[in-house]
């Protein structure tokens, strides 16, 4: 295929989804002291007493070393909603005063896989503070995270690294944020010290075709199995 005939199609491909990706979050390096320092450097430990979305969850205090060290995540599987695909990376953006994170999206590749937010902490058991997962939603397409919004409490995500499997049930949303500082940018989803926590993220849409807001739904470690 002709270059000019690829840059169409891409260009084609990407309105056809009515993408309109936005999250914002706070400083991802704030408290960290070091700007080349991911925050989930800076970890607070307590019990897993609770539904664990607001607490850190030291599962393992005890042990010597880790069930599963931490690893750049490698692929998804969320039964209830049908999805298996791979994960690749992404970083935040710093503009007009936020930070956004906002995926690749210049291919249906890319509009399937979910993105881990590599500034902090890698899926593990215990991990160092909490997991960010992103994934597109599109409106006329098949996008990773089209149905996250369909997900309830006690489903099943499943994460794979290099290092093993770890299984996540949600404990809370899906929940509605508005794309804003003040929405999204200011929520506890962001309290980045959380251990064995894992957020996922993605776009919603009004009956318009706009998207004002992000869909957030937020999983906790309840199993792992190491590689073999």
């Amino acid at each position: 295929m002709p270059k000019t005939a690829a840059a169409a199609v891409v260009g084609a491909l990407a309105a056809a989804a009515g993408i309109a990706f936005l999250a914002v979050a706070g400083n991802p390096f704030a408290g960290s002291g070091d700007p080349a320092s991911p925050p989930s450097a800076t970890v607070r430990t307590t019990s897993c007493a609770g539904s664990g979305t607001g607490t850190g969850c030291a599962r393992h205090a005890e042990a010597t070393g880790p069930a599963v060290a931490p690893g750049r995540p490698e692929g998804i599987a969320i039964p209830a909603i049908g999805l298996h695909t791979a994960i690749a990376s992404v970083v935040s953006t710093h503009e007009g005063g936020q930070w956004t994170i906002d995926p690749p999206k210049q291919t249906l590749g890319e509009l399937q896989r979910v993105y881990w937010w590599s500034e902090h902490a890698a899926p593990a058991d215990p991990s160092k503070g909490a997991a960010y997962l992103y994934g597109h939603a599109c409106t006329s397409l098949v996008c990773a995270f089209n149905d996250l919004h369909q997900l309830s409490t006690g489903d099943l995500v499943r994460v794979t690294t290099a290092h093993g499997v770890l299984s996540y049930r949600v404990v809370k949303g899906p929940k509605r944020l508005a794309k804003t500082a003040a929405g999204i940018g200011s929520s506890s989803i962001y309290d980045y010290g959380v251990t064995n926590r894992l957020v996922l993220i993605t776009c919603g849409y009004t009956p318009d075709g706009s998207s004002p807001f992000n869909w957030v739904v937020v999983a906790r470690l309840t199993a792992a199995t190491p590689a073999r």
